[in-house]
């Protein structure tokens, strides 16, 4: 969900007009947005920025595991927790986070427990939802799954074969 965001767009927001124009601007790295501005950041962007997940593109789930116990390493997934916002915060969040989770986890839980799976190798969907080496509008990521920015995600892939484990698969019906 950080690599690929349900929401990869920006969500924008008009910074507030008072009475008369009394609010007072907005300023980020010393420039001033004035008010009535629309502003917005993207998830996308937040969730590839270096300085709040070092390799962003990698996939590193120990990224979030609490074994370093060091000052340092509770404030590096402090600042990486608080970074994460798949769903928005705050009063404009989704508001089926709760049960996305819970029905992600439960799927993703009997997914693996069922099943073992793979990528299908030497068809033509190698490389599908991937970037294009070369490519220049900031799609060139090879192994790097494409969203497409639009109000919800779109995407093409990934493709996998799932072959049951057993006859484990038997207890789903």
């Amino acid at each position: 969900m950080r690599i690929s965001p349900p929401i990869s767009g920006t969500l924008w927001r008009e910074l507030p007009v008072g009475d008369k124009g009394s609010e007072k601007p907005l300023i980020v790295d010393g420039h001033v947005v004035p008010a009535g501005t629309w502003v917005g950041v993207n998830m996308y962007t937040i969730h590839h920025n270096e300085d709040y997940f070092p390799e962003p593109f990698a996939f590193n789930p120990e990224r979030w595991l609490d074994e370093d116990v060091s000052t340092e390493g509770k404030a590096a997934r402090r600042t990486l927790r608080e970074a994460f916002s798949a769903f928005g915060v705050g009063s404009r969040s989704c508001a089926g986070k709760v049960m996305a989770y819970m029905e992600a986890n439960a799927v993703l839980a009997k997914t693996l427990w069922y099943f073992n799976f793979e990528r299908p190798l030497g068809t033509t969907s190698d490389g599908v939802g991937g970037g294009v080496s070369g490519d220049c509008t900031g799609r060139e990521k090879v192994d790097e799954f494409q969203i497409l920015d639009q109000f919800i995600a779109d995407h093409k892939g990934p493709c996998l074969v799932f072959r049951a484990r057993d006859d484990l698969w038997q207890d789903l019906e």
